[in-house]
């Protein structure tokens, strides 16, 4: 019992040191934001791990054993929605790479996907490491949530708050913007469809990201793609169809499922064996992120509560 005591503080104190060094590495970088996301994901698993070490060091001095693992960890799959923190973000390298891609040779784009296909965290990490992965200053890119914004006057309210200028559309804005490159995320588009925006604040959206110089940069999401959303005049396309590139949101691919879920497993004392995996794949029709985390969650608890 002894031995077994000293070789799990051995590894709780090589655990500490680990740590350690993570938190050194990253004071190295000017901003948190700046920070890569696997030095994150590694600084999660380490404290996992050393959580778990500290829970059966503290066992070995009880006189009754501890509740395994799978009942006192906590639900890795716990959280729903808009993922905004780089360490819970999985995945979408590819993705990324060719938004990063577009976005530097100066391209609008239009991610389009399924409900809680991700849409909305992609925006989020465009919006957290755009400005290192592009070259940009901080505040270079910009993001609205429409959820939020009711009509056309809400709308140039919060843009100009943002670029921190008074309210103003139309080519006094284009004047202000002159001479400057901002990246504007824009979720939830389908807002738009409603009475109450009008189809001059689509042009002047397109006024505003169209062409080498443009001030704006635009990146939108919506369900179904733009010309579907805004068939603004019969016969015609979007004017943010015409200038934004389609890229699909697809669901996670079966690698990416497996691994996000052994990754969000690590320290737990909870395994899901390659059957319940393929289960768990089936019942998110392949990879949808949001039913494969909800599946998860399910299949978690019932092997809690075994």
């Amino acid at each position: 019992m002894h031995a077994d005591r000293q070789s799990l503080e051995r590894q709780r104190d090589d655990l500490r040191e680990s740590l350690r060094l993570i938190a050194e590495r990253k004071t190295a970088y000017v901003s948190p934001t700046d920070v890569p996301l696997q030095l994150l994901r590694d600084e999660r698993e380490r404290q996992r791990e050393l959580d778990e070490l500290e829970r059966k060091i503290a066992a070995l001095g009880c006189d009754t054993p501890p509740l395994p693992p799978s009942r006192t960890a906590p639900n890795p799959f716990g959280r729903r929605g808009r993922i905004d923190d780089p360490a819970e973000f999985f995945g979408r390298e590819e993705l990324l790479r060719q938004i990063f891609e577009e976005l530097g040779k100066g391209s609008n784009l239009s991610l389009i996907g399924e409900r809680e296909i991700g849409k909305s965290s992609l925006l989020w990490m465009i919006e957290h490491s755009g400005p290192r992965r592009l070259g940009l200053p901080d505040g270079a890119v910009l993001s609205i949530n429409m959820q939020l914004i009711h009509n056309d006057d809400d709308f140039i309210e919060e843009l100009a708050d943002l670029l921190r200028i008074e309210p103003c559309r139309g080519a006094r804005l284009a004047r202000k913007l002159r001479g400057k490159r901002y990246i504007l995320c824009l979720d939830e588009i389908e807002k738009m469809q409603r009475d109450r925006f009008s189809v001059e604040l689509r042009e002047e959206l397109r006024g505003l990201a169209d062409g080498r110089t443009a001030p704006l940069t635009l990146v939108v999401a919506s369900n179904v793609p733009l010309a579907e959303l805004f068939p603004d005049k019969l016969g015609e396309t979007s004017p943010l169809a015409n200038i934004c590139s389609p890229l699909t949101v697809p669901p996670f691919t079966p690698d990416e499922a497996r691994a996000f879920l052994l990754t969000r497993l690590a320290g737990t004392g909870v395994q899901f064996a390659d059957a319940e995996i393929a289960e768990l794949l089936r019942q998110s029709a392949g990879g949808h992120p949001a039913r494969l985390h909800a599946a998860a969650v399910a299949l978690y608890r019932q092997k809690q509560g075994a």
